[in-house]
């Protein structure tokens, strides 16, 4: 069965000389920054997983621990959940945190990993609901009439063209006036942490790439010297639309 996420956010670099917390962090490429990073929400509970072990808040768990750390914490949906994951962790494991976040509807994370240069760099990310069903596109011909779908790999070797594939897709829908799209982007569950989220975050820059051109041609100036109300005038019905589907070798 396929699980999937929503990436909501672009990631943003913090000066922070003790954030790895022994965890082997992986490295991203491209200075990654936004001025535009939701700060109504905080980070209450910090999750690492190194070598399939899994910590919650310094304590080491079973998945099926999370359910009662959060209830007897009282942790409200409102709060982040930071995630730092081992470059060379397989996704399986992280997999089987984020859907038990979502089941528990913990769905706001937030990745620690860091950039070439050893900076912190932050990942914030939305999990999509534990109800949400993906349409099948080929069994489902009719689902095309309320979303329009496209499917890639993220996969190392294709990533590049992926991305531009995934750019012209969106232009398309925006040229269509159609929001309502979505973007199934598959991974193996033994994929490394560290490929899995380079190539997301290329797959990301075909998004940042169209907003970059839309606050150019709307307001003459570069994304990052937006106004939130600029910002979210040039993000308005072109949404950050990728699933995130872990398949089996």
């Amino acid at each position: 069965m396929e699980e999937s996420t929503e990436i909501v956010e672009v990631p943003l670099e913090v000066g922070n000389s003790d954030f790895n917390q022994g965890v082997n962090l992986s490295g991203v490429q491209g200075a990654y920054s936004s001025n535009h990073l939701d700060t109504t929400s905080w980070v209450s509970i910090d999750i690492s997983i190194n070598s399939d072990q899994i910590m919650f808040n310094g304590k080491i768990v079973l998945v099926e621990d999370l359910q009662r750390l959060i209830s007897e914490n009282a942790y409200s949906p409102n709060e982040i959940v930071s995630l730092r994951v081992d470059a060379n962790q397989t996704m399986d494991v992280v997999n089987q945190v984020q859907i038990e976040l979502r089941r528990l509807n913990m769905r706001k994370i937030n990745y620690i990993t860091q950039n070439p240069k050893g900076g912190m760099v932050q990942s914030r990310w939305l999990l999509m609901p534990s109800v949400f069903t993906i349409p099948d596109f080929e069994k489902e011909p009719n689902a095309r009439q309320y979303v329009s779908g496209m499917f890639v790999r993220l996969d190392s070797e294709t990533i590049n063209e992926t991305q531009k594939k995934v750019k012209e897709f969106v232009e398309t829908q925006i040229a269509d006036n159609n929001s309502n799209y979505l973007v199934d982007a598959s991974f193996v569950s033994n994929s490394r942490f560290v490929d899995y989220l380079n190539n997301l975050l290329h797959l990301q820059e075909a998004f940042d790439q169209i907003y970059e051109e839309r606050a150019q041609n709307m307001f003459r100036k570069g994304l990052n010297g937006l106004t939130d109300e600029e910002f979210n005038e040039v993000r308005k019905r072109v949404p950050i639309s990728i699933l995130l589907s872990c398949i089996q070798p």
